[in-house]
């Protein structure tokens, strides 16, 4: 006996199922579909906003080098009453050791101080 060897392509295009009408998709499965469908819609909103949330303070968190343009340095400063050239100094710079900037003051502006004038700082 010779068995005959059919082509499993050829068997499923003669195959009376294929040629059986199509069920269409329930209501259930619509609902399914529109959860999906609203799901991904959720997820694709949630990363743009993730996105543009890290963006926006990735962008700010950076602080930028301060230059000498940045900076505003007073030029001179005008003597009010009972200044001192050491007041002065202090008042430039607020901490840290003033004696070299007070010995710059003096060489530029000299010693004596008048309410009014203007001190120039090197």
């Amino acid at each position: 006996m010779a068995s005959t060897m059919i082509d499993p392509l050829l068997a499923a295009t003669s195959s009376a199922s294929s040629f059986a009408p199509r069920r269409q998709a329930s209501s259930s499965a619509r609902v399914d579909n529109s959860a999906v469908f609203r799901r991904r819609r959720f997820v694709v909103a949630a990363v743009a906003v993730f996105a543009i949330a890290s963006g926006s303070l990735a962008s700010g968190a950076f602080a930028r080098q301060p230059g000498v343009g940045n900076q505003s340095i007073p030029r001179t400063v005008v003597v009010q009453q009972g200044d001192t050239i050491w007041s002065i100094a202090r008042r430039i710079a607020p901490k840290g050791d003033i004696s070299d900037l007070v010995d710059a003051l003096v060489e530029v502006n000299g010693t004596d101080l008048v309410p009014g004038q203007q001190v120039r700082i090197p």
